[in-house]
């Protein structure tokens, strides 16, 4: 059956062939048995005749022949029993040919069934990427520069002239927009705006989450800042200076990296 090709059928009609040799074998055992029992039963009926004319002599010379026919009847027993056996084997052997296959399971479906499971995968994995194509931009020195400099010229627009106090969601998020946003209503309802100018931007350390949506940035501002009354000009103030503040950024999949915190750590 290992031969490889071979159908069940030729394994069963090769088993069987040597069932038919092992049963040429038990004949050949069995003539040999009748051959050896007609030794035995004449020599049983000399034993019979020796006893009544020599009891001594004829009796030991028979005994002799007996443990030579017991030897012969020994061999035969054996060969019956190894012809028996071969005879079992052979026909366990051509059932299990005929119809041990119906419930093996079959080699060539292995096959079969991993390339559907690797297809099934493949397409699950392909339909996740599709669900959630979202891409986290990595939080870096670059992008934490731009995100400081976008808040400083938003921060302008809101607390300018102009008022634009919705442009603050643009960048910030959270308690730092809540805060910024009240702020800019104050100064706008007291008659005040306020004009900066950046000078430089240095960003000092980022640390990144290990979800990569969470910053802590830290950066020193050179700005320079012009505050007017239209109201009272007598409190038109400005100032010049350089500090070091501390921006808590997040990311979110609507708004993109946006500041949610922001303290002055030295002036």
């Amino acid at each position: 059956m290992e031969g490889g090709g071979a159908s069940h059928l030729a394994a069963a009609a090769a088993i069987a062939k040597l069932g038919a040799q092992a049963t040429a074998a038990l004949g050949t055992v069995k003539s040999t048995a009748f051959q050896a029992f007609s030794k035995v039963f004449p020599l049983i009926e000399q034993l019979d005749k020796s006893t009544t004319d020599n009891p001594g002599d004829d009796l030991e010379k028979s005994l002799d022949k007996l443990a030579e026919q017991s030897v012969v009847g020994n061999a035969i027993h054996d060969s019956k029993n190894a012809a028996l056996k071969i005879i079992s084997a052979g026909a366990l052997f051509a059932l299990f040919a005929v119809i041990g296959p119906k419930y093996m399971p079959r080699k060539k479906s292995l096959p079969v069934i991993r390339s559907e499971h690797g297809s099934v995968e493949v397409a699950e994995s392909i339909d996740a990427v599709d669900e959630d194509p979202e891409q986290i931009p990595r939080m870096d020195a670059k992008l934490a520069e731009d995100i400081v400099r976008k808040w400083q010229s938003i921060k302008s627009k809101a607390l300018g002239p102009d008022h634009s106090v919705a442009a603050l969601q643009e960048v910030l998020d959270g308690n730092m927009l809540k805060i910024w946003s009240d702020r800019a209503a104050e100064i706008e309802r007291n008659g005040w705006f306020w004009e900066y100018a950046l000078s430089d931007v240095t960003i000092d350390s980022v640390t990144v989450s290990m979800d990569g949506r969470r910053a802590t940035v830290e950066a020193t501002i050179e700005e320079v800042g012009q505050l007017t009354d239209v109201t009272d000009p007598k409190n038109n103030d400005s100032y010049d200076t350089k500090y070091t503040t501390r921006y808590e950024m997040s990311y979110s999949r609507s708004g993109g990296w946006r500041i949610t915190e922001g303290a002055v750590l030295k002036s």
